[in-house]
């Protein structure tokens, strides 16, 4: 290809040119795209979650760096610029992360390669399900029932089962947790500090043993906007 046209800085021969400018000579003077060199992120580390707007997500690698690529991409739409292909790489600390971006975008015709570096410093914070958590707060009951006194193997793959689907449905639910396990004459009660968790691992689980969930609800106080609060009750039955 034949290049007619030189940077009048450096003087390298290139038809790539910004405003008169090579890539290198033009991103020396001149700051693309601005995005934020440091993020404070607030971080329970009983939990292992971040907050990210007003929801507490795990701080796993996957959500860390759908954060970090939606600053570049927010930074990205404020100017009317497109990205392409995006990366970020993650270099966790204890109370930090660097992440180093790298993407491409056009800047009058030209494809510009641009790297940024983004710190986010974790400050530790406590999530509102921690602290209902640590005092035992609770929604719901599930209650398993046999029709005979159970053997203490049947109890234990039916207790484990149901907090089996309580670990998985944590990565969704904060509460989704059992503060508790009682014992009962025919079976036992696992209370549980979300009620949504509670009803749909109780249905996931009826389903699955083709039970039908027997449901009740007693009142026990108001909320902050006046509104009833109740506390649930999910029964399954087994047979042995």
């Amino acid at each position: 290809m034949h290049l007619d046209r030189f940077c009048v800085k450096c003087g390298k021969e290139t038809n790539e040119l910004i405003r008169g400018l090579c890539v290198q000579c033009h991103l020396e003077k001149n700051t693309i795209l601005d995005v934020p060199s440091k993020a404070m992120l607030d971080y329970d580390y009983r939990s292992g979650r971040i907050k990210v707007g007003r929801e507490w997500i795990e701080k796993s690698s996957e959500n860390i760096e759908g954060l970090v690529k939606g600053l570049v991409l927010k930074a990205a739409s404020q100017k009317r610029m497109n990205v392409d292909g995006l990366m970020v790489l993650l270099e966790p600390h204890d109370d930090n992360i660097n992440a180093a971006v790298s993407f491409g975008t056009e800047v009058e015709g030209v494809m510009v390669k641009l790297e940024k570096k983004i710190n986010l410093i974790l400050r530790k914070a406590v999530s509102d399900a921690t602290t209902k958590l640590s005092s035992n707060y609770f929604e719901a009951t599930i209650q398993a029932r046999f029709p005979e006194n159970p053997t203490q193997k049947q109890q234990r793959e039916r207790l484990e089962e149901i907090l089996s689907a309580l670990k998985a449905e944590k990565k969704r639910n904060e509460l989704a947790e059992a503060v508790a396990v009682k014992k009962s004459r025919k079976g036992f009660d696992v209370v549980v500090a979300s009620y949504k968790a509670a009803d749909k691992v109780t249905r996931l689980i009826a389903k699955r043993n083709r039970l039908k969930v027997i449901y009740s609800n007693s009142l026990f106080g108001i909320d902050d906007s006046g509104r009833n609060k109740y506390r649930h009750t999910y029964c399954l039955k087994f047979s042995n």
